[in-house]
């Protein structure tokens, strides 16, 4: 009789959702208390409040101070606003009216007879100023002259670099053996200069001034 009773009351505990759900609460209640502190008595009377009042005021007061006196960071300008070459209007470096020398920077050889020759511009907000289907014409000693008119020897070539680029430009030549201002331009060292006028306008080409283009490539 006990044991049916005692199996009947723990059957209804679980059937019971109440029960099911009451259970771990109950449980947590009971280790709850160890792991919290208790609260913290009521202090009575005005005295602490002010005492408090009194505290932070002479803190902020104290903050503000040392705000103030601290001296101030120089304020960093983001790059974006920073003055740059590419932000301002390209300066022309060519004139078509007379030669100027522009140094030579560096040499990258392509193969056996062919070089690039990368030359300064005067500064990095400079450009050729050279227009599309435009050339330039090149000067130096001519190392055999016939005559006293054949002192110098003068030749065109078209850059290769864009006509946008800044800071320098570039020609790629190739070496002939019996080509005075390719053999030139070969013989030259980073640092020597080169002796260039133009622009030398040819075709006036426009962007959509025409649909085709057809170009005719030899060599010699």
């Amino acid at each position: 009789m006990r044991f049916t009773v005692h199996l009947t009351s723990s059957l209804r505990g679980v059937t019971n959702p109440a029960a099911r759900l009451s259970l771990p609460m109950r449980q947590a209640a009971l280790y709850a208390r160890p792991y919290s502190t208790e609260p913290a008595k009521k202090e009575t009377g005005g005295s602490n409040t002010l005492v408090w009042v009194a505290a932070a005021l002479v803190a902020a007061g104290a903050g503000g101070y040392y705000y103030t006196q601290q001296p101030s960071s120089p304020t960093t300008v983001p790059e974006t606003l920073k003055p740059d070459a590419k932000n301002e209007t390209p300066i022309p470096a060519l004139n078509p009216n007379e030669f100027l020398s522009f140094k030579l920077r560096e040499v990258q050889e392509i193969n056996h007879n062919t070089k690039l020759f990368r030359f300064d511009l005067p500064s990095e907000n400079h450009v050729l100023g050279l227009p599309i289907t435009s050339a330039v014409v090149t000067r130096a000693p001519n190392p055999k002259p016939k005559d006293e008119k054949d002192q110098l020897v003068i030749r065109p070539y078209t850059p290769t670099s864009a006509e946008d680029t800044r800071g320098h430009f570039d020609f790629i030549i190739k070496r002939y053996p019996s080509g005075v201002m390719s053999q030139h331009i070969h013989n030259l060292k980073p640092g020597d200069t080169l002796e260039i006028k133009g622009p030398i306008p040819k075709y006036p080409y426009a962007k959509g001034k025409v649909k085709n283009i057809g170009m005719v490539a030899g060599r010699f």
